[in-house]
């Protein structure tokens, strides 16, 4: 029980690290979006799939972003003031559970929400080769 206990505070608190850790998207070598908010797969982090999320405006925005599972249930959420703001979430979730995470991202100044809906697919690709001796 001990052991489940402080396993817990150790995800609560990588989770933390990284949902107020921003990290520049120029350090990485990619391109800079066009678009107002966009999200992205960076990798994996101790197998747990890491995404960016990217919001370029050009005035200062309050934006209000929500992390939810398929109860609907609050995994991270958080006020972000600024404008060009870059933040990435490790989410500790199977990846079966990846297609159930829905990110929404409220903007204060002009009353909208864009959601977004993560999915994952996996496939297999075999290939046979023939060389001649």
């Amino acid at each position: 029980m001990k052991k489940t206990i402080s396993n817990f505070r150790f995800a609560a608190i990588a989770l933390v690290f990284f949902f107020t850790t921003g990290v520049a998207n120029a350090a990485s070598g990619n391109p800079k979006s066009t678009e107002p908010v966009s999200i992205q797969y960076v990798g994996l982090w101790q197998s747990y799939p890491v995404f960016q999320l990217e919001l370029n405006s050009t005035d200062s925005e309050e934006l209000f972003v929500v992390v939810k599972d398929r109860d609907n249930n609050v995994l991270h959420s958080e006020t972000l003031t600024g404008k060009n703001i870059n933040r990435k979430y490790a989410l500790e979730v199977e990846r079966q559970d990846l297609q159930r995470i829905q990110i929404s991202v409220s903007s204060k100044n002009n009353n909208t929400t864009q959601v977004y809906q993560l999915s994952n697919s996996t496939s297999v690709v075999e290939q046979f080769r023939v060389a001649k001796m």
